[in-house]
């Protein structure tokens, strides 16, 4: 008897500017969010059948608003997820992943990447954390980042943790 693997998810996702910003296209974006929940089925089990992401490129006043009202941290962060768990009318997760532009560009320039590059990091990182992923402890620090490069190094960017 032969084994089927559970369908994956539907995915749509929403893109939002509230400063312009032009490092990834929806399509690509797209790509990588399909990219990550078909590697995180994979190894896991995903309890929806449609997963909705609004990223929402966000001003550096933005994010530090939300960091300190949700996290107590009184400053602007790169990346921060929302999920507001699996609707159980319609068994769909949704999440908003706020990216704050201001901070990506600086670290990418900092640490030597390619903006494009960090930005698909951010995303695939703040799309493991609506799937339930976390980096508190070493272990679960280990086991996100090693998806992230999983999926990452599929896409020729390099591991954005060397």
């Amino acid at each position: 008897m032969t084994e089927h693997p559970l369908p994956l998810p539907q995915l749509q996702i929403d893109v939002q500017y509230a400063q312009p910003f032009e490092a990834l296209t929806k399509k690509e974006l797209q790509a990588l969010a399909e990219a990550t929940v078909r590697r995180v089925t994979q190894d896991y089990q995903l309890d929806c059948q449609m997963i909705e992401l609004t990223v929402r490129f966000c001003t550096a006043q933005q994010s530090r608003q939300l960091n300190a009202e949700y996290r107590q941290q009184d400053k602007p962060t790169n990346v921060l997820t929302f999920t507001y768990g699996i609707h159980p009318q319609n068994n769909c997760l949704t999440a908003d992943i706020l990216l704050c532009v201001p901070v990506l560009q600086d670290e990418a320039h900092a640490q030597q990447k390619s903006i494009p590059d960090h930005v698909a990091h951010l995303w695939v990182h703040g799309i493991l954390h609506a799937l339930g992923f976390d980096h508190i402890k070493e272990d679960e620090a280990q086991e996100m980042e090693t998806l992230e490069i999983e999926i990452l190094k599929d896409f020729h960017i390099q591991n954005p943790y060397a």
